[in-house]
């Protein structure tokens, strides 16, 4: 049986079932097992309005010019820059600015290293732009950070693009949507 939900579509194979072969001895036979089924999951495009593969691919197509092809924990909620910038706010600091107006909050996992020029087209410069080129001499292990950026919704809003060292709580902006199921 296959079931179909608003969120996603799974598509599935039949149950295994036992074929009854002819052994080459006469008289004898041998059953051999059909292969498990197999259930793949079939994610929707546009989740309550949201573009969720498109911003998928975005975080990943931005992960990459900032040196990280294997972004994880990637994921997306309806929020704007000011709630971006307070994604920032660590150890009492603040970081409340930004326009109100809406957009798509996009946050992600990885080991993101500026290497000029690749990260300087990753946004606009009309935008917030976090980047610190690695300068060492010496290669060094890069740590895990969190990039948070902004996808406007029709209206042309401030993009942000922030890169941190630590975990974005996207649980204030409302439903959190994962992207890492996208292909």
């Amino acid at each position: 049986m296959c079931l179909t939900t608003v969120a996603m579509a799974t598509a599935c194979s039949a149950a295994p079932s036992t074929v009854v072969k002819a052994s080459a001895r006469r008289g004898s036979t041998a059953s051999a097992q059909i292969a498990a089924p197999t259930w793949t999951t079939v994610l929707p495009d546009v989740v309550d309005g949201i573009p969720l593969r498109e911003l998928a691919d975005q975080a990943r197509a931005i992960a990459a010019g900032w040196s990280e092809l294997h972004p994880w924990n990637m994921r997306a909620a309806m929020g704007n820059a000011y709630l971006a910038h307070s994604l920032e706010d660590v150890d009492g600091m603040t970081y409340h600015y930004g326009s109100t107006t809406p957009a798509y909050v996009v946050a992600l996992d990885g080991r993101f290293t500026c290497q000029p020029p690749a990260c300087a087209g990753s946004e606009p410069s009309r935008g917030v732009q976090t980047c610190q080129p690695t300068t060492t001499t010496s290669p060094s292990p890069v740590p895990i950070s969190t990039m948070v950026f902004t996808v406007d919704i029709g209206a042309v809003g401030d993009r942000v693009l922030i890169v941190m060292n630590h975990e974005a709580d996207m649980t204030g902006l409302g439903r959190v949507y994962p992207l890492d199921g996208y292909p």
